[in-house]
């Protein structure tokens, strides 16, 4: 009967101490994702599991959930930054979860090359490619610097 009990007590002290090794993300800490979580700005900090290419490269966003409006600025293959504007739209698929996708102004309705599932917590984003599950963006949140922004007009809405 001892060495029952003694085995028993082994099991259970090593499934507490197996639980204690991995650190897993709760899925409880996702964040709806909407547009009013998304709201504010962010910037790539990797894509496809690696650091922004190069340094002085960047890409920034920010989502106005008033109309569910976006601009993006990014300098990625330009010596100056670039900016786009466009809607998007917030979908909850009963398989993928949240899944976003977006048009791009001033390209006849151009869509998102993808459509992205979407994994929000209150200071970080990642997005994957719904068609390419190895397109993986990780975004933060941060404040887009006043003399990108301020280098282009105001949007007109």
């Amino acid at each position: 009967m001892k060495n029952i009990f003694k085995s028993a007590l082994l099991l259970v002290v090593l499934c507490a101490f197996a639980s204690c090794g991995e650190q897993v993300e709760p899925v409880d800490e996702y964040l709806e994702v909407t547009a009013n979580n998304l709201s504010g700005d962010w910037t790539l900090q990797t894509w496809n599991d690696g650091a922004v290419p190069e340094d002085g490269v960047a890409v920034y966003i920010r989502f106005i959930r008033k109309d569910s409006r976006y601009e993006m600025y990014s300098n990625v293959g330009s010596m100056e930054f670039v900016r786009q504007t466009g809607g998007f739209v917030i979908m909850n698929d009963e398989a993928l979860g949240y899944v976003i996708a977006g048009n791009y102004d001033f390209t006849l309705g151009q869509e998102w090359n993808h459509r992205y599932i979407v994994r929000l917590t209150s200071d970080r984003m990642v997005w994957t490619a719904v068609d390419d599950p190895t397109d993986v963006c990780v975004y933060v949140r941060t404040s887009i610097p006043q003399d990108i922004t301020s280098a282009f007009p105001p949007v007109e809405e």
